[in-house]
């Protein structure tokens, strides 16, 4: 966070041995019910603790601070933006990291000036018209978006890194790109749900890992799809911009109009267990492949080749049969299992979780099993909790109302001048049941 006013400290020295013998158990009762939580991979801990939590807060004021282990661990041309008053930070990081862009703030016994902050930091700000002096604050929006950080009421909160991050805005975001006309990505126009060429569920999934900064399994958290992406003739290339704060990532289009999908994006914790092994029951009382996608394209699903790749199932396991193409219709050939009980059309629109293990595309299972309703995966790949949005069927439509037209003097006069007024003899109007 940036501060523009003085911090109290007390006249404490923070970090020293003394203050963590005396103060340690205290701070950990004031901290008492943080949630613990493992540091995104953009955040560098300078107190050797990688998982958020009450023994990091404690270990960020009582112990020493590695900032030269910190500063080795960013990644090669970063740049770095020091918001402390001293530019110690940055004198340090000249001398071992001379690769990396330094970007001070202020300067100690200067005074400063907030147009300066502002072009410094044009790269990591929106900026706003500004229309007098006393608005040139207004642009930052620090009280409105992080209140709590600005909040004068005497109210302890221990923040996170939402408290401090955002999703990043257009321009500087990452783009994943998939091209249509060339292999493997132009299977995704197999890809047709009720006549529509829709870009799978899997294939947001597939986007927002692909973006990983690390190595080794990933998990996909709270996964949710925000709008559907239809793929029109004349589409050649997809372009899903990929805006992240912290872990949290959200995907855009080009025009920044449109919210796809997002979801928490981690280092993987330990997966669920699922078999290791296909039940070999499945030999004995199983449906082909071919009745499964006949049937289930009278519901809307009109897959082509790479997306009906099942060979045979039952309610609970599936084999696919043919080779993938690629990770998106594998994982979405692993997804169909959960239309085997369907019994109305429904598009799947989020997970609970998804793990992802670290591992190649021939390596992987060509089966899945179905552990509950809504939870599906191999030794590979874990959807669980997934979460469908039925269609309802269209009821029939009413039948429409005829009219007929009498002529009046098909009516009889007698009858006319007795019973009904003149009106009601001009037109008489039949409904017909």
């Amino acid at each position: 966070a940036t501060f523009i006013r003085e911090v109290p400290t007390g006249n404490v020295a923070y970090h020293g041995k003394w203050l963590g013998e005396v103060f340690g158990r205290g701070l950990a009762d004031k901290f008492a019910n943080v949630k613990s939580k493992r540091l995104p991979s953009s955040w560098r801990s300078t107190c050797r603790n990688h998982t958020y939590g009450t023994s990091y807060l404690v270990d960020n004021i009582c112990r020493p601070v590695y900032f030269r282990e910190a500063i080795e661990s960013l990644p090669q041309g970063a740049t770095v933006v020091e918001i402390g008053p001293s530019s110690g930070l940055l004198s340090q990081i000249k001398r071992t990291r001379p690769d990396l862009v330094r970007v001070g703030l202020v300067e100690a016994k200067k005074p400063v000036n907030t147009g300066e902050w502002r072009e410094r930091l044009e790269p990591w700000t929106h900026r706003d018209v500004v229309e007098s002096d006393k608005a040139i604050l207004e642009p930052w929006h620090y009280s409105k978006r992080y209140p709590a950080l600005w909040d004068p009421r005497p109210v302890f909160k221990s923040l996170d890194w939402q408290d401090f991050e955002q999703p990043q805005p257009e321009g500087h975001s990452r783009i994943v790109s998939y091209d249509l006309t060339k292999s493997p990505w132009s299977s995704i126009r197999d890809h047709v749900i009720r006549n529509q060429n829709l870009f799978p569920a899997t294939g947001f999934i597939h986007a927002l890992w692909s973006c990983r900064d690390y190595q080794g399994n990933t998990e996909l958290v709270n996964f949710r799809i925000h709008s559907p992406l239809s793929i029109k003739e004349s589409t050649k290339v997809i372009a899903l911009h990929i805006r992240q704060a912290g872990s949290y990532c959200e995907i855009w289009d080009a025009t920044g109009d449109i919210k796809y999908a997002s979801a928490e994006v981690q280092e993987s914790s330990p997966m669920t267990v699922l078999p290791s092994k296909l039940d070999q029951s499945l030999d004995q009382d199983f449906i082909e492949g071919k009745d499964f996608y006949a049937d289930r394209r009278r519901l809307g699903y009109e897959y082509g080749k790479f997306y009906g790749l099942l060979g045979k199932l039952t309610d609970d396991a599936s084999v696919i049969a043919g080779p993938t193409n690629d990770w998106i219709s594998y994982l979405d050939n692993v997804l169909q299992l959960r239309l085997m009980t369907a019994k109305a059309f429904a598009y799947p629109v989020g997970f609970a979780r998804v793990v992802l293990l670290d591992q190649s595309l021939e390596e992987v299972p060509m089966w899945a099993i179905r552990r509950d309703t809504n939870t599906i995966g191999n030794t590979s790949v874990l959807l669980e909790g997934i979460r469908m949005e039925y269609v309802p069927n269209v009821s029939k439509p009413p039948r429409a109302h005829r009219e007929i037209f009498v002529e009046y003097n098909e009516c009889g006069s007698e009858y006319a001048r007795k019973s009904l007024p003149l009106s009601s003899l001009v037109k008489a109007v039949h409904f017909a049941s």
